[in-house]
C-alpha cells in the first residue's frame, strides 16, 4: 500500500547550514535554519550557525549593502485583521530526524515520520539519488488554510557530524507567495559533484546546486499558516540519501602568481569587483587562530560562494589546505566597505579554527 499519494506535476516556480552560523552570518549551527527577511547585497555575513540558520539574500556582487525593513507576512494579508475566520490547521509536529528551521518555527514536520493522514508534507519523487541528477519534491496543502511562505526560500542542507547544514540557496528574493487550500508546489532540483553546476535561484520551482558530495540531505520550507504570524511557523521537509564521491575543496581561476615564504602563502586575486565605483586594492587574510570559531564550515557551503567574504574564502581555505599553510594572504580589487565584506571573524573548518581579516592595501589587518 502506498504510504503517501506522490502529486507527480513539475511545476515551474522555485523555492544554513554553517555549523556556527549561516550565509548572512558565516555559518549556523544547523539545529535550526531561520529565514532572515531581509534582502542584502553585500558579500558580508553575519555570525550564524550555518547548520540550520538565518539565511540573507546574496547577489554575489563586491558592492555596499542595501537592507529591506523586516517583513512581517500577517502585515501583507488582504484580509482586515479582526474580520480573518480560518481556523489554524491542527497539524502534529512530527520534526523526525530533520533541520529545525530556526526560533520562529514551532512545528516540524518532517516526511519520513509524518503519519499516513498527515494533510500537509514535504513529499519527493523518490528516496535517494545518484549524482548527478534530478528529483522533484512536491508540498502539497490537503488543509484548510492558506500557507504564506515565499517558494523561493526552499532550502537544502546536508547532515555532517549529527549537525544539519544549510547549503543552498544562501540568498534569495523576498516575494510573500500564498499557498490556499487544495493546492500544491513542487520544486525540481538538480544536483551535482561539480561546483560549476550551481546557478542562482532565480527560478521560484527549480534549484540548481553543484559541490555536493554523498551523503544525507533534507529539502524543506518553513511559512505560516494566514491568520498566525511568522514567529509561530511551521515547516516541512523531507530527507533523501545522495549517492556520490565526496566532493574537493579547489581554487577558482581567480588565483594567480602564487608563492610561499616561509608560513605566508601570497597571491593574485582576480575576483573582486575591479570595475566598481569604489573599487580599490586591499588584501584579504585567512590565517591559523588559537581561538573558538563563530561558526563551522563544510565543503558543500564553502564551495556555494557565498559567505562570509564568500569568493575569496573557497580560494583562501583550498590553498590553505592543499598547500598545508598557517596563513594565506590574497590581493586584488574589492568595492565593499569593509573590504571584501569581511570584519574580522573566526570560522572552523575540518577541525582547524582560521581567523579572517581584510584590509585596504597600505593600512594594518585587524587582528
Amino acid at each position: 500500500m502506498d504510504r503517501r499519494r506522490f502529486v507527480a506535476a513539475f511545476v515551474i516556480g522555485s523555492a544554513g547550514c554553517l555549523s556556527g552560523s549561516p550565509p548572512g552570518g558565516i555559518g549556523t549551527n544547523d539545529r535550526g535554519s531561520t529565514t532572515e527577511r531581509r534582502t542584502t547585497t553585500t558579500e558580508t555575513v553575519e555570525p550564524t550557525t550555518i547548520a540550520t540558520t538565518t539565511e540573507p539574500t546574496a547577489t554575489g556582487t563586491d558592492t555596499e549593502p542595501t537592507e529591506a525593513e523586516p517583513t512581517d507576512a500577517t502585515e501583507l494579508d488582504t484580509d482586515t485583521p479582526g474580520t480573518r475566520t480560518e481556523d489554524q490547521p491542527d497539524l502534529r509536529a512530527a520534526p523526525g530526524d530533520c533541520p529545525e528551521y530556526g526560533d520562529d518555527v514551532v512545528k516540524v514536520i518532517c516526511y519520513d515520520v509524518a503519519p499516513d493522514d498527515a494533510p500537509m508534507v514535504m513529499e519527493p519523487s523518490r528516496s535517494s539519488l545518484d549524482l548527478p541528477g534530478e528529483m522533484a519534491f512536491t508540498l502539497h496543502n490537503g488543509t484548510d488554510g492558506v500557507l504564506q511562505t515565499n517558494f523561493y526560500s526552499a532550502r537544502l542542507h546536508k547532515r555532517v557530524g549529527g549537525e544539519w547544514y544549510l547549503v543552498a540557496p544562501q540568498g534569495w528574493p523576498e516575494p510573500l507567495t500564498p499557498l490556499p487550500a487544495g493546492e500544491s508546489q513542487t520544486w525540481t532540483v538538480s544536483m551535482s559533484n561539480d561546483p560549476e553546476e550551481s546557478k542562482p535561484n532565480v527560478d521560484e520551482a527549480r534549484l540548481a546546486v553543484g559541490g555536493l558530495g554523498g551523503g544525507r540531505y533534507a529539502f524543506g520550507i518553513d511559512g505560516n499558516f494566514r491568520g498566525g504570524t511568522y514567529e509561530r511557523s511551521t515547516a516541512f521537509a523531507a530527507t533523501i540519501e545522495i549517492r556520490g564521491d565526496p566532493v574537493k575543496l579547489t581554487t577558482t581561476d581567480a588565483v594567480e602568481d602564487v608563492s610561499v615564504e616561509g608560513d605566508v602563502l601570497t597571491a593574485s586575486w582576480t575576483g573582486g569587483n575591479a570595475e566598481g565605483e569604489y573599487a580599490r586594492e586591499a588584501t584579504y587574510v585567512l590565517e591559523r587562530a588559537d581561538k573558538t570559531p563563530d561558526v563551522h564550515l563544510i565543503t558543500e557551503q564553502v564551495l556555494q560562494g557565498r559567505l562570509i567574504g564568500q569568493k575569496p574564502l573557497r580560494d583562501a581555505l583550498a590553498l590553505a589546505t592543499n598547500r598545508d599553510v598557517p596563513e594565506v594572504r590574497l590581493t586584488g580589487q574589492t568595492a565593499s566597505s569593509p573590504p571584501f565584506g569581511v570584519d574580522y571573524r573566526v570560522i572552523g573548518y575540518e577541525g582547524t579554527a582560521y581567523g579572517i581579516s581584510a584590509s585596504e592595501t597600505g593600512t594594518e589587518t585587524e587582528s
